[in-house]
Formats: C-alpha cells, sequence, structure tokens
C-alpha cells in the first residue's frame, strides 16, 4: 500500500469537508427531524371546555331531580286521588301555559298551598337544569336540529332582545325579570339572559330560583285575594288565562314562523 505524502494528504481532507451547501442541507434535515412540541391550547378554548363540562353535570344533576320531582307529583295522585290526580295537568299548563295559569288552576281545585309552591316553584327551574348544555353550550349544534332548533333560535333571540333592560342591574335585574310574569320572561329566557351576562351557574340558578319561587309566592296570594274578593271571576279566571295565554301563543307562533322565513331568504 502507498503512502500519502503530507500535502497531498492534506488536500485530500480539505476536499472531503463539506462545503456551505452541505451544510445547509444538514441544518435542514435536523430542523426536519426535530422532535414537535404540543402546541399550547389557547386560553379561550380551555375556558370553553370547562364550560361545556360544568354544563353537563349540571344537566345530569338535573335529571335525577326531575325524576324525583315527577315521582313525588305521581305520588300524591295515587296517596289523595282527589284534587291531586290532576297534578299532570298543572304540570303541563305550567309547562306550556305558564305560572299564572298553573296557580288559578291549582287554587281553583283545592289545591294546598305548600303543593303548589312545590310544584310550581320547581318545575321550571328543573327544566332549566336538564336543558342547559342545548340552551348555551351546544346552542350552534341545536340549531341545526329541524324541529327543536328552532326552539332554542327563539329563546336566544328573546333572550337577546330583553338583556339590556336586564344588564344593567345585574343579578338583580336577573331576579326582577323572571318574578314579572309577562311574556317570555320565565326561567328559561332568564337562564339564558344570565348565560349571555357571564354569570357563574351557581349565581345564575340562584338568581332564577329566587325570582321564579318569589313569583310563585306573590301569585298564589294574589289569586287568592282575587277568588277571595269575586268568585265568580275567580271561577272563570283559569279560562280567561288560557284564553289570553292561546292568544299570546298563536301571536308568538305566527312571529316565529315569519323569522324563519326571513331567515330563509336571507340564506
Amino acid at each position: 500500500m502507498r503512502r500519502q505524502h503530507a500535502p497531498t494528504a492534506i488536500l485530500s481532507l480539505i476536499s472531503e469537508r463539506p462545503n456551505d451547501h452541505t451544510m445547509a442541507e444538514v441544518d435542514s434535515t435536523r430542523e426536519h427531524v426535530r422532535p414537535m412540541t404540543t402546541p399550547e391550547m389557547p386560553e379561550q378554548h380551555i375556558d370553553l371546555e370547562a364550560e361545556r363540562t360544568t354544563a353537563w353535570r349540571i344537566s345530569y344533576i338535573g335529571w335525577p331531580l326531575l325524576i324525583a320531582y315527577l315521582a313525588v307529583i305521581g305520588g300524591f295522585a295515587l296517596w289523595q286521588p282527589k284534587p291531586y290526580a290532576l297534578g299532570g295537568v298543572l304540570v303541563l299548563g305550567n309547562l306550556f301555559i305558564g305560572r299564572a295559569f298553573n296557580i288559578s288552576l291549582g287554587l281553583q281545585q283545592d289545591f294546598d298551598r305548600l303543593y303548589l309552591l312545590f310544584q310550581c316553584g320547581l318545575e321550571d327551574i328543573l327544566v332549566l337544569m336538564v336543558i342547559y348544555p342545548w340552551l348555551v353550550v351546544a346552542y350552534s349544534q341545536a340549531a341545526k336540529w329541524r324541529y327543536v332548533g328552532t326552539f332554542f333560535i327563539d329563546i336566544r333571540e328573546s333572550a337577546e332582545a330583553h338583556r339590556k333592560r336586564v344588564d344593567w342591574l345585574g343579578p338583580l335585574g336577573l331576579v326582577l325579570f323572571v318574578f314579572f310574569p309577562f311574556w317570555s320572561t320565565g326561567p328559561l329566557v332568564g337562564g339564558m339572559i344570565g348565560y349571555l351576562m357571564g354569570l357563574r351557574p351557581w349565581l345564575l340558578f340562584s338568581s332564577v330560583f329566587l325570582g321564579n319561587i318569589s313569583s310563585v309566592i306573590v301569585g298564589i296570594y294574589a289569586f287568592e285575594t282575587v277568588h277571595k274578593f269575586d268568585e265568580k271571576l275567580g271561577a272563570r279566571l283559569p279560562a280567561i288565562i288560557f284564553l289570553f295565554v292561546v292568544i299570546l301563543l298563536a301571536a308568538g307562533y305566527i312571529t316565529a314562523r315569519r323569522k324563519a322565513a326571513n331567515r330563509t331568504s336571507a340564506e
């Protein structure tokens, strides 16, 4: 084997050294194979996930409470059919017509006042707990549902329309909003307004519960006063309220249909 002379060996080593182009390729390769790190989750995304989790937990708590509530209503109906067999009618009346009809019909049928306070005061709160995730967190998804979506859209639009009247008073404004038995001022719309206001869930539900239970108490005493003042008017009052509410429901339905048609034409 021939030995290379020193100058020749040095020149050979120099020729084998990587040039600038080669070094750039190496650096590019290192950049390419650099281990990937998990990007930090934006704070807004974290808040959204926590909000969604809290909403579903509230719903999971609401379901067994609602079942227990209905079991108590059914138990009273079995224990003392007269008048408590009509408890289901009061539940449906409160759900679809409102507190005024519920209280008036209950007093006319000689329901116990504490029973009415329990039945009418808790029903809307439990329903709000159950549908809370769809009402505030999954609103964007629920709006895609053909029939139920319209229901959530109407609640959202009503809440946005009334929010300015409530916002400046904070939680007290929400209590007052739920308290007065006007059209679209119930716990469901109140819950949506509280969510749009950014209230924490415990404060939201406390405000809605306080407004609703106070309204039921005042309503019981108010209707008792009306019944004592004029028994003839008191006997006809449920029918009058029912007719009035049916008219309002028909007007609300027509308005909702017009809004849906306008949204469809705009899209």
